[in-house]
């Protein structure tokens, strides 16, 4: 099975969101799993929909000046604590996307 985490800032009803609802209700769930890590710690629309389908949602803190450095620590921890778990880290979050997709490719498969 292969394993996605899905970037986003939250899963709340808007066009990017609904087309990656329609990946993870549509696509193929025997043989892809989709996972997201999201910086909004609410509960969003979507939550309960992907936690049917056994997805996780991992809560990061927001990319802020008071904790820019604390950002890329969190993200260290993750990709650490889930090294080689994922086979693809997609980010709909271009203002971190520098971050994740470099640990990723450091502490990934």
């Amino acid at each position: 099975m292969k394993k996605v985490l899905m970037i986003a800032g939250q899963m709340n009803v808007g066009g990017l969101e609904n087309m990656i609802m329609n990946f993870v209700r549509f696509g193929d769930r025997e043989n892809i799993h989709f996972d997201f890590m999201v910086n909004y710690e609410g509960e969003a629309f979507y939550n309960k929909e992907i936690r049917s389908y056994g997805g996780n949602i991992y809560v990061m803190p927001r990319l802020k000046l008071k904790n820019f450095i604390r950002y890329p620590l969190e993200l260290i921890k993750f990709f650490s604590k889930h090294r080689g778990e994922y086979d693809v880290v997609h980010g709909n979050l271009t203002s971190v996307g520098f971050f994740f997709c470099r640990f990723q490719r450091f502490l990934g498969k």
